[in-house]
C-alpha cells in the first residue's frame, strides 16, 4: 500500500507552486498593477508599491480606492475594488517572498 503522506523536497514544492499559478489570475494581477502604477504616476506618488511601509501603504491604498475611476469616468463597483486590492496584495506577497528568498540565498 502506498504511503498516504509521502516525502517532499524543494523541487516538488516549487513544482506545485508553479502549477498552482493561474494564467488568468496573473493577467488580472498584471493589469491592476499597471492601473496602480498609472494612478501613482498621475498623482505624483512612488509607484514602487513594495517601498511603502504598511501604515503609509494603507493610507495611499485608501486614497487610490476612493479616487481612481474607469476610463469612462464611472466609479467601480465595490466587488471590483475588492478584486483590485486582492491583486495588489497578491503582487506584494509574491515580491516580498522573492525578496526574502533572495536575501536568504545571500547568507
Amino acid at each position: 500500500m502506498a504511503d498516504r503522506f509521502g516525502e517532499s523536497n524543494n523541487i516538488l514544492i516549487q513544482s506545485l507552486k508553479e502549477n498552482a499559478k493561474n494564467k488568468n489570475t496573473q493577467q488580472s494581477t498584471n493589469n491592476w498593477i499597471k492601473v496602480w502604477k498609472s494612478w501613482a504616476a498621475h498623482k505624483g506618488s512612488d509607484d514602487r508599491i513594495v517601498k511603502y511601509k504598511p501604515e503609509a501603504l494603507s493610507k495611499i491604498l485608501e486614497t487610490f480606492s476612493a479616487t481612481f475611476r474607469k476610463k469612462d469616468g464611472e466609479d467601480y463597483v465595490p466587488d471590483s475594488l475588492r478584486v483590485i486590492v486582492i491583486a495588489i496584495d497578491r503582487d506584494l506577497t509574491e515580491k516580498r517572498v522573492q525578496t526574502l528568498h533572495n536575501s536568504r540565498q545571500r547568507i
